[in-house]
């Protein structure tokens, strides 16, 4: 137990180092680091369904007892 704790303290203090460096940085050099940080680990996205159009004719709705399908299904169909 006694290691793991001084493990997350070491943990902390280089979080808070690192931090700390950073805002004493410029700009320009915060800038770049954020585009860098971002092209490379921010690169997906993840897709956005709309069924919103989607029509199920031979769906009987009256006998599931709903009004409609949630939007949320129609998006996965």
């Amino acid at each position: 137990m006694e290691a793991i704790q001084m493990a997350n303290t070491k943990i902390d203090e280089i979080r808070t180092t690192f931090t700390d460096w950073l805002h004493a940085q410029n700009d320009e050099f915060k800038n770049r680091l954020t585009q860098q940080y971002n092209d490379t680990f921010n690169c997906f996205v993840r897709p956005q369904y709309d069924g919103s159009h989607q029509e199920f004719p031979g769906l009987d709705r009256k006998a599931l007892g709903i009004e409609d399908l949630y939007s949320s299904q129609k998006d996965a169909v």
